[in-house]
Formats: structure tokens, C-alpha cells, sequence
């Protein structure tokens, strides 16, 4: 039974006091001096010796199994397996990554060594349902059979990384810095940033199949892999001021920088992540770039640019491709293409539409991942390295990736953390029926939170809004319960910061948000409640680790904060908060600006 709750929620004003300025070390042009990997997936094909429960007999049904294989498949052709599932397992360098390709070997740099140690079998438990494809045990293999191009301009950096980072999906830690260490990034990063060049993208993309294994499942792993893992050490906090990158570039490493090292020597081998999904098939992809200038004067003198560049990309239909005159042909004049085709045979130039069905056929005999969804390192290791990892994951960030603060000097753009509130839009929900507060188009979520309430008034969670999602999550499973989203919505490049809360529970009676090894809070709140009201809403302390509450009796509390590993070069934050029993506004400080929030409140 519901009853009427008299509780007023102000919206967090968020005031700043402009105290410091980012420091920038990290040269665009400084190209990796890694060496290439050269490492084969070590398969085995298991038999009745191999299995992980010993059955004691042979399955019948694995009798059927293999005479109806002998029956309907050619021996030699189906012990061929399911080609490209050799990615499945192996390593992926989230900082390298770049999904359209590297320019010499067309593959995209993040793939590394092998890392889940399979078994194979040639039974029922080996085989896909349709009897079609081979798969490791515990894993699994479909066959998919689907088709689709786009076409689209690159105009920011921004949409740059989008681009090399569209075919890959990463969880856990992903540091900004992610898909741009390749030399292809940094060389096109430095030419759109300027407006230098202008630079289009035509993609066509077969699926063929669809691979994976559950994550549930303590996988065994390479020898290689553990051997490496064995060798790392904890890091301490310190490292992060101790080791400066000239330190990890220096052959001659100083004592204390010496255990991180082998962290990022074993980033350059394994990666930062291993895949788990892979799309297999065929993937063709067009690229035209163009010298700005030339191309806004070719426009200036008639030149329909952009059904030149439509047509010349092969994106346009028959009845526009007439009306391509001879002023057309100037745009491979001023510009230049360049064809990437993984997976699939080599199509014959110009690819037409029968050329590109030509293409699609082939890619079922000869497909390579052109998509892959990859889990973090972190999963695989022992709780004592965990912490380590993120902290070495953000140095190798640092060594190797542009940073935010780098693009945005880069760009031209006076950037940090403040800056993108100050220039956010805040977004606010309430009683929304499991829908938070969501961005408009165009934008992303930089940070916020769901304060969530049962039918009481009780606090029941406090959820960080995901940063660069388009909207806050409220859980859809709990009908009676009620919530407040608040959201700082932004456009363009993201500064890398995390968001950790905590709330208190029968079991749990200090809330306590921690930021990551290596950062330090930025901002967050405390938030406590009893009997359906909330009595207080305080700010966390600015450059500690940690944020924590301890309520009353019969009180309930939250804490969220929002981390950075370069807080202490950013600007100063105060939060300015009231419980108010109607709407009432709040204010800044002398020499303050609000710099993020709205002046409103939302009753429940």
C-alpha cells in the first residue's frame, strides 16, 4: 500500500573556483617502438581421455553424430573447423585497437596472443547443432547470414575513435586513451583536428558467423599466459608519481618503476582484454580523403560535392549515379581512395553492385572477425593484482594512447573536467517509471546518478549514470520503486574519470565509495535519509581516496563520487546542496559560478 511521501529533492548546483590548469607531456607523433607478436594458437583435439567429467563409456549418440558427419560432409573440409575462430580467446590491446585496420597488415594492431587454453573435440559436445561448424568445448558457434553498408563523414575527433573503435565492444576498464596508440589514429587525428583534411567512409559488412563462450566459467588458460601473470607483482600507489613516462621509455629503469614495467611488458603481449564474441565474415571498407581547401573550392564552382563523393563511394542508386556529370570525375583529382577488404576475395574494381554480391558469396569460405566483444585481463587475475592492474593499465594508457587533454591541445580546445560541466546540459527525472533522465540527441552522459527510494521513502540504491551512455539506469525489476536522476550531458571527446557509490543495507552499515588504484576523488555527495525523508545531503572532501558515512540509528545513507587520476591538477569543486521543504534556489559562493545543475526542485 502506498502512501504519500513528503520529500523535496533539490538538484546538486555545482559551483567551481578556476585554480589550476592541465599539464600536457605527451608528444602526438611519438610512434610505439613494440615490437610485432608472432604466436599461434596452441589447439589440441581432445578425445574421451580429455574430457572434464569422465563419462566411463562412449556416448551413442556420439556414434550417430559421426556417421551422420561422414555421411554429409567431406572429411577433410569439415575437420577445417569454423575459419577465423582462432581469434576467439586471444588477447585485444584496447590502447591499439583500431577496427578499420592497420594501413601494412590490414588487420586491426589490438590482436594479441592466445590466452584461453581450449579443448576440441570431435563428438556432440564439439559440434554445433546444425552439425555444420566445429566448436571449443563449452563454447559456441551459429551461422548468421547478414549484409549492410553506410557511408559517413569523419568532422571531429570524436567520431574519429568512434570509427576505429565501431566494430569492438570492451568491459571493465577502458582508459580515453583507448584506439588511439595506432600510427593510423595519430596521423589522422592530427589532420581532422585542423581541419587539414576531410575525410569520408564507406563500409559493407557480411556476417558469416557468430562465436563465443560464457564468461561463467573458470576457462583455463595458456601456459604462456600464467607464466607471464606469475611474474607480475602489486604495485603501490606511489608508482603513479615515481614512474614518469621517460622512466618506462628508458632501457636502464630505475628500481622503483622496475615491477611496472613488467606490467606494461605484459600489456604489449596479452593486451588489456580478452575476446569472448567474435562476428565472422567480411568487411569492405572505402575510404576517401580530400585537402579541405581544394574540396570547399571545387564546391565553390558548382561541383555537387556530395553526390560526387556519394557516387564514387558506390552509395548512391541508379537514378542519382545519371546525374554524375563530368565535374564529378574532379574529385579523384583532388582527393584520394583507398580499399580495405578483410574477409572474402578481392573484389574487381570498380565495385559494383554485382562485384559486391560476388564479394558477399565469397566471404562464407574465407571469413575473419569484423567484430568482437572482449572482457578485461582484471577477470583472469588473483585478487591481490587486481587493483594493480587498473592502476598499470592507466600508466600504459599514458605511455602509449592521446590522451583527452592531448586531443583537446591538439584541437585547440580549452578542455578538463569543469570545463565539459560548465558547458554540459543538465538533464533531471523523477517518477519516471524506470525511465532516468536521458540526453538529447546528439549528446552523452558525462556523469550523474539514480537516487532510487522504495514505496517507504527508504534509500535503497544510489547508481553512478554511465559516462557516455544516452541514459540513466533504473532498475526496470523494482515496480514500487520511485527515483531521482540527475545527469550531466555532453557532446564531443569525454575526460577519463570513474563514478563509485555505495549504500548502506542490514549488512552493510557504513557506506563507502573508494575511487581506483591511482585516483582520487573530484566530487561526490553523501546522502542520508529516515522515516521517507531525506535529512541530510553533504559533499565528499576533494583529493582523498575515499568517501564514506556512517548514519544514525534508523537512518539510511549513500555515497557517490566521481574519481580522476589527474585530480589534483584540476580545478577546485564545491557542491552546493539544501533540503528544502518547497522550491527554493540555491547559490554560489563569492567568486564561484555554477557550473552544472539546475535551479529546481522535484518533489516525490
Amino acid at each position: 500500500m502506498y502512501r504519500n511521501i513528503s520529500l523535496i529533492v533539490t538538484t546538486v548546483a555545482f559551483t567551481v573556483v578556476y585554480k589550476a590548469h592541465y599539464s600536457v607531456s605527451t608528444a602526438l607523433e611519438a610512434e610505439s617502438s613494440r615490437q610485432g607478436l608472432h604466436t599461434e594458437l596452441p589447439f589440441h583435439i581432445g578425445d574421451d581421455s580429455d574430457e572434464l567429467i569422465d563419462t566411463g563409456a562412449e556416448d551413442a549418440f556420439d556414434d550417430g553424430v559421426e556417421k551422420m558427419l561422414e555421411a554429409d560432409q567431406n572429411e577433410d573440409e569439415f575437420d577445417k573447423g569454423t575459419p577465423g575462430i582462432d581469434f576467439l580467446g586471444i588477447g585485444y590491446d584496447s590502447i591499439f585497437g583500431n577496427t578499420l585496420g592497420d594501413e601494412d597488415s590490414l588487420l586491426d594492431p589490438g590482436y594479441r596472443a592466445p590466452i584461453i587454453n581450449f579443448s576440441w573435440r570431435k563428438n556432440a559436445e564439439g559440434y554445433s547443432p546444425s552439425l555444420k561448424a566445429v566448436y571449443p568445448l563449452h563454447g559456441w558457434v551459429r551461422p548468421v547470414y547478414s549484409c549492410g553498408r553506410s557511408s559517413k563523414e569523419i568532422q571531429n575527433l570524436d567520431e574519429l575513435k568512434k570509427a576505429f573503435s565501431a566494430s569492438a565492444e570492451l568491459k571493465g576498464d577502458v582508459p580515453s586513451a583507448s584506439f588511439s596508440a595506432s600510427a593510423k589514429y595519430k596521423k589522422e587525428a592530427a589532420n581532422i583536428a585542423h581541419k587539414r583534411e576531410r575525410v569520408y567512409l564507406h563500409s559493407d559488412i557480411c556476417i558469416r558467423y557468430q562465436a563465443g563462450i560464457p564468461l561463467n566459467i573458470p576457462w583455463d588458460t595458456t601456459g604462456e599466459f600464467n607464466e607471464a601473470v606469475n611474474a607480475l607483482e602489486p604495485l603501490d600507489d606511489a608508482v603513479k608519481y615515481l614512474c614518469s613516462i621517460n622512466d618506462l621509455q628508458d632501457n636502464a629503469t630505475k628500481q622503483d618503476c622496475a615491477p611496472l614495467k613488467r606490467w606494461i611488458n605484459f600489456f604489449q603481449i596479452f593486451g588489456t582484454h580478452y575476446v569472448h564474441q567474435l562476428l565472422l565474415g567480411g568487411k569492405l571498407v572505402q575510404t576517401l580523403k580530400f585537402d579541405a581547401s581544394a574540396l570547399e573550392s571545387l564546391k565553390s564552382s558548382g561541383v555537387d560535392v556530395n553526390l560526387a563523393i556519394a557516387s564514387s563511394l558506390g552509395s548512391v542508386n541508379a537514378s542519382a549515379e545519371g546525374r554524375r556529370t563530368a565535374n564529378a570525375a574532379k574529385i579523384d583529382e583532388i582527393g584520394s581512395k583507398s580499399i580495405t577488404v578483410i574477409g572474402g576475395e578481392m573484389p574487381n574494381l570498380p565495385i559494383t553492385n554485382e562485384e559486391y554480391a560476388t564479394w558477399g558469396n565469397s566471404v562464407a569460405e574465407n571469413p575473419m572477425p569484423i567484430g568482437m566483444s572482449a572482457e578485461s585481463i582484471k577477470r583472469l587475475l588473483k585478487k591481490e593484482l587486481k587493483d594493480s592492474y587498473t592502476l598499470a593499465l592507466y600508466k600504459y594508457a599514458e605511455l602509449n594512447g592521446i590522451a583527452y587533454e592531448m586531443l583537446n591541445k591538439i584541437a585547440g580546445n580549452t578542455g578538463g573536467l569543469m570545463m565539459e560541466i560548465k558547458n554540459g546540459q543538465p538533464t533531471i527525472s523523477y517518477n519516471s517509471d524506470a525511465n532516468g533522465a536521458k540526453c538529447s540527441k546528439g549528446q552523452k552522459i558525462l556523469l550523474g546518478f539514480s537516487l532510487l527510494l522504495d514505496k517507504d521513502g527508504t534509500i535503497v540504491a544510489l547508481i553512478p549514470c554511465k559516462t557516455g551512455a544516452n541514459q540513466c539506469n533504473v532498475p526496470m525489476n523494482k515496480v514500487e520503486i520511485r527515483s531521482v536522476s540527475w545527469a550531466i550531458c555532453t557532446s564531443g571527446l569525454q575526460p577519463n574519470i570513474s563514478q563509485v557509490s555505495d549504500v548502506t543495507s542490514q549488512n552493510n552499515k557504513v557506506a563507502t565509495a573508494s575511487c581506483p588504484h591511482g585516483a582520487i576523488v573530484q566530487f561526490g555527495i553523501e546522502v542520508r535519509g529516515r522515516g521517507g525523508n531525506l535529512v541530510s545531503v553533504n559533499p565528499c572532501k576533494k583529493g582523498v581516496q575515499s568517501c564514506k558515512t556512517e548514519p544514525v540509528p534508523r537512518q539510511t545513507a549513500a555515497v557517490w563520487i566521481v574519481c580522476s587520476r589527474d585530480a589534483e591538477n584540476t580545478t577546485e569543486v564545491n557542491l552546493v546542496t539544501e533540503i528544502v521543504p518547497q522550491s527554493k534556489k540555491v547559490q554560489c559562493g563569492k567568486d564561484e559560478i555554477v557550473i552544472g545543475g539546475k535551479e529546481k526542485c522535484s518533489r516525490l
